[in-house]
């Protein structure tokens, strides 16, 4: 540990990357596109998810500054439009977090089955808000271990999420029946709605923002240049 600081390794960006990039509440609305999600996944994954992964790693591994997004437009276009550009990245943040504050009630109702009343309700959501308020005050590097801890929360329910398919897959069979066409959307308006689902669980890429600008913390500088580029 140098200068008192907390080192924010490697294994813990991959995780912190695998906490904010894997979206677990977006398996429904994922599910309902039905079997042409294969074909969307694939199509967007290499069209957009790559693309986009490179630029933002490469920026972030070329101007080392610590304000990410910020940095960058600004040594590009000047600090009015960095400003903005900051400004519109952080605002849908409130509007999310209270839509999973809001959650958080009917999530405990479906597992423990009791009901909440509004104000029990309004309580457990205001509690939600402000811990995550509390959390955001430390640097990353202190409350890694809650990014680390997600990340393995998130995985684990994967496994299982997918365990349990497969599972019902082969004692119930399939809802959807599986062919050559029901793989390929029909490309009309409805199927080419779906792509905002798919982009919706690729944007936690952006998390490469949080990792680049704690770069000057990771372990091996020159090491962690090249992995992050290819992670």
């Amino acid at each position: 540990m140098e200068n008192g600081k907390k080192k924010f390794s490697l294994f813990s960006a991959i995780l912190s990357v695998i906490c904010v990039v894997f979206v677990a509440e977006a398996a429904a609305p994922v599910a309902a596109i039905g079997n042409s999600q294969f074909f969307w996944w694939i199509v967007l994954i290499v069209a957009f998810l790559l693309p986009y992964g490179l630029i933002t790693s490469e920026l972030g591994t070329t101007y080392t500054g610590e304000g990410g997004l910020y940095d960058w437009i600004t040594k590009a276009f000047g600090h009015r439009w960095g400003a903005r550009a900051s400004w519109f990245y952080w605002v849908n943040f409130p509007l999310w977090m209270a839509s999973l504050a809001v959650l958080c009630p009917d999530l405990l109702h479906t597992m423990f089955g009791f009901q909440l009343n509004t104000g029990i309700s309004l309580l457990i959501e205001l509690i939600f808000i402000w811990v995550i308020v509390l959390i955001s005050l430390y640097p990353v590097s202190d409350s890694v271990w809650i990014l680390n801890g997600g990340a393995v929360i998130k995985v684990f329910l994967a496994l299982a999420l997918g365990g349990l398919g497969i599972y019902s897959a082969l004692t119930k069979g399939v809802a959807n029946h599986y062919t050559l066409a029901s793989l390929f959307p029909s490309f009309d308006l409805h199927s080419l709605s779906f792509i905002s689902v798919i982009i919706f669980n690729l944007l936690g890429f952006e998390s490469f923002v949080l990792l680049l600008t704690v770069w000057k913390i990771l372990r091996n500088k020159s090491h962690n240049q090249s992995s992050l580029v290819g992670l």
